[in-house]
């Protein structure tokens, strides 16, 4: 399948830019930057991050792209796990393990009851100054900006809780293509050429706000300035979802949401094990 992109999503964290200059804090950049605006934020009596983990699919979407921040290529070590005897319990595949113990570590600055919460009242109380930071991904602007257009805010990459490179997770969110087997190939190519010219995407981009990639578009979404400068630059990777068996996100994020319940690491390995095996097997 082919298509021609027009707009790239990321995924990372909403920061309530006031409520970060009343601690005398900067936006973080580091795990240890954002492990500290959460004890500060803690320490001033205010819960640090709204999470929405009742949304499984937004769970699944942030357990997959903080493990790629871990290891971009980690797809790999999923496949080796879901053809072969190997494990993520294995002290040389250690990136899920990483991964499961970070989120757990953020939600000790979420609110008690984040199973509860889905994507609305997460915005909503995101909005209302009830939190400083929204973990999220770029779509989510549109809502936040909806409810409250004046907030002074900025979405900043997550931090490698490995504390290594940095890199940021994209994944193509806007494109067109048109059927083989049209009857009309000359006027459905027209119509993407048309979508494509600069000033017909300049549109798309002030109106929708997903950071563009068409040449010529000048991008004017301030609380993504920093997205779009990162998805420029050449410290990125495709999300891992382009690379599992279709589905195995989905699935993966029902033990994803028991790991936040009983917070047992080693039940979820086991648990993502299975899952890998069983999703590749069929594949």
């Amino acid at each position: 399948v082919y298509t021609m992109p027009f707009a790239l999503s990321s995924f990372g964290i909403f920061c309530n830019k006031d409520m970060f200059e009343e601690q005398n804090l900067e936006l973080p950049e580091t795990w240890d930057d954002l492990i500290k605006a959460c004890q500060t934020f803690e320490a001033a009596g205010i819960t640090a991050i709204a999470c929405n983990d009742k949304d499984s699919v937004a769970l699944g979407q942030e357990a997959e792209r903080i493990i790629g921040i871990i290891k971009n290529d980690v797809y790999n070590d999923f496949e080796t796990v879901g053809t072969s005897d190997a494990s993520f319990t294995d002290a040389n595949l250690p990136y899920v393990r990483t991964m499961a113990v970070a989120m757990l570590e953020l939600r000790k600055y979420g609110p008690k009851d984040s199973l509860a919460i889905g994507r609305e009242q997460a915005t909503s109380d995101f909005v209302n100054n009830k939190y400083p930071m929204f973990i999220s991904g770029t779509w989510g602007l549109a809502a936040i900006l909806k409810a409250a257009p004046e907030m002074n805010l900025s979405m900043v990459p997550i931090p490698n809780p490995a504390g290594e490179v940095q890199s940021l997770p994209i994944n193509v969110d806007i494109a067109l293509g048109y059927s083989a087997t049209t009857e009309h190939p000359e006027e459905a190519l027209k119509f993407i050429e048309f979508c494509a010219r600069p000033e017909i995407n300049q549109l798309l981009a002030d109106n929708e706000g997903t950071p563009t990639v068409i040449k010529g578009v000048e991008y004017h979404i301030e609380p993504l300035a920093l997205m779009k400068e990162k998805m420029a630059g050449d410290k990125t990777f495709l999300t891992l979802v382009n690379y599992w068996p279709a589905g195995m996100r989905n699935e993966w994020a029902i033990p994803m949401q028991q790991l936040l319940i009983d917070q047992n690491v080693d039940h979820f390995l086991e648990e993502t094990d299975r899952i890998v095996k069983q999703y590749y097997k069929e594949s």
